[in-house]
C-alpha cells in the first residue's frame, strides 16, 4: 500500500490532485447541465407537438 504522506510531499502531486478534483467537478457540472438541457428540450418538443395538434384541430374551423 502506498503511503499517502510521502506522495503528498512530492512536488506536483498536490497540484495534480487539485486538477483532477477540479476536472471531476467540471465533469459532474457538465453532466448535470446536459441532463437539464435534454429534459428542457423534451419539454419544449412535447409542448410544441401538443400545440401543433391543437392548431390542426382549430385551423379547419377557420
Amino acid at each position: 500500500m502506498v503511503d499517502i504522506r510521502n506522495t503528498l510531499r512530492e512536488p506536483g502531486v498536490k497540484l495534480r490532485a487539485y486538477m483532477s478534483d477540479a476536472l471531476f467537478k467540471l465533469n459532474v457540472g457538465l453532466s448535470l447541465f446536459n441532463s437539464v438541457n435534454i429534459f428542457l428540450q423534451n419539454k419544449i418538443m412535447r409542448s410544441s407537438w401538443f400545440l401543433q395538434k391543437e392548431w390542426a384541430a382549430v385551423l379547419p374551423l377557420a
